[in-house]
Order: structure tokens, then C-alpha cells, then sequence
């Protein structure tokens, strides 16, 4: 089944030969914890490189089918037909780093599982001095401020508010070999929002965004409502 330009798989069954020839599932519909609904054979033996895995919370024995689901390693959403809220259950995220030489004189490369990083260069000269690529500090700063940003429209949604924009900075401090510090400066618009409830959302985003619950070090944000 194709819909919006996504392969749909509902139920696969039949091993990997019966879709030979078919592309690789974007999304897999899982309805059915019976052997001709939910086959973990026919699971494991296509390509679920790209895929998300849905099943139904009212599937029978709907536990069993979580501990085998999550053996496959791709995220898994949980869909209550009379609810209208999701539940993302896990997700795992692939990172490759490759580098050859000494630490100073050589030089390595980036890639990521959606490939926005594709073999992009990082050395000592872009880590500790200006030279051309990226550092695992800025990505710690895109992973924090993009976070954080993220949780934060959640909590304002929870509370009634949408927001119209908001703009996190995050600087990173790496101290005699230590990330010691990750600083947040927001710039927020919205409406209809007191101080105090905007305050109360940003403290609630900081500490539970789950970057902010990765790192061991020092965390401090500066909000300004506008």
C-alpha cells in the first residue's frame, strides 16, 4: 500500500520473498498479536532500515508482542483507536564516526542514519581551533538547543499555549577535557502567556528534555518573553 509517497506495509506475512521486488517499508502496521498479523519471521527478514513499527494497545497479549517488536531495533509507536494520543515506546538513533591518523594530524568524518551529516568532516584544527568541519561539541549544542526547544512546545501545548517562535542558542563549554557546562538562551513568542506560567514551562522543558537528563554537567537557561 502506497499513501503520500510512503511504502505501508499492514500485517506482513510470507517471509521475505513475498515482497521481492516491492521498496522497503516506510511505515509497518502491526494489528494482531495471531501468527498471520504479526509473523516476527516476515519482520526480521525485510529491510526495516527506515521503518516505523505501529501496533494497536488493544491487541491481545499486546506485552509479548512490545518484547519481540523491540528486538528489531526501530522505533515503535503504540496507537490507542480510542484515544487520540501516541505512545512512542522506543527510539534508537545511528551515528558513525571513521578517522585515520594521530589525534592532531589527522582528520576523521561524520555520518548520521538520515545522512543531514554524510561523511562530514571534523579534526583537531575544527574542534579546538577554527579550521573547516564540525566538533562534537557543536552537535552536542544542535542536540540540546533542538531539544529542549522541542519539549518546551510540548509543555506550552500541555498548558494551553502555542507558540509562535521559539529561538534557542546553547553554548557547549569544554574545560581541560570536560564538557563542564551547557548554557541555554531562548528567545520565546507566546501569546497570551504570563510570566510566571512561561517561567514554570521553561523550568519543566530544561529538566526534563531527555538531553538535558544525558548530560553531567552544569545546565542554565536564560528565557526572554517577547
Amino acid at each position: 500500500m502506497y499513501w503520500n509517497g510512503k511504502a505501508i506495509y499492514h500485517d506482513p506475512y510470507g517471509a521475505s520473498k513475498a515482497f521481492e521486488g516491492t521498496p522497503a517499508p516506510d511505515l509497518v502496521l502491526i494489528t494482531d498479536i495471531h501468527g498471520d498479523h504479526f509473523h516476527l519471521e516476515t519482520l526480521q527478514s525485510i529491510y526495516l532500515a527506515k521503518a516505523t513499527l505501529v501496533r494497536l494497545s488493544q491487541m491481545y497479549d499486546g506485552n509479548r508482542c512490545i518484547v519481540r517488536l523491540r528486538s528489531l531495533h526501530r522505533i515503535i509507536i503504540t496507537v490507542n483507536l480510542y484515544s487520540k494520543n501516541l505512545e512512542i515506546m522506543s527510539i534508537k538513533r545511528k551515528a558513525t564516526a571513521v578517522w585515520g591518523g594521530s589525534g592532531k594530524e589527522g582528520k576523521g568524518h561524520l555520518s548520521t542514519q538520515s545522512t543531514v551529516l554524510h561523511k562530514t568532516q571534523y579534526s583537531f584544527s575544527s574542534r579546538f581551533e577554527s579550521g573547516i568541519g564540525t566538533n562534537p561539541e557543536e552537535l552536542i549544542a544542535a542536540a540540546h538547543s533542538g531539544c529542549f526547544t522541542m519539549k518546551l512546545s510540548f509543555v506550552l501545548g500541555e498548558a494551553g499555549f502555542t507558540p509562535e517562535e521559539l529561538k534557542t542558542d546553547c553554548i557547549i563549554t569544554l574545560d581541560s577535557g570536560t564538557v563542564t557546562q551547557s548554557q541555554l538562551f531562548l528567545e520565546a513568542r507566546v501569546p497570551g502567556i504570563s510570566r510566571e506560567k512561561f517561567d514554570e514551562c521553561v523550568k519543566n522543558a530544561e529538566v526534563n528534555c531527555p538531553i538535558s537528563k544525558l548530560l553531567k554537567s552544569a545546565i542554565s537557561v536564560e528565557a526572554r518573553l517577547i
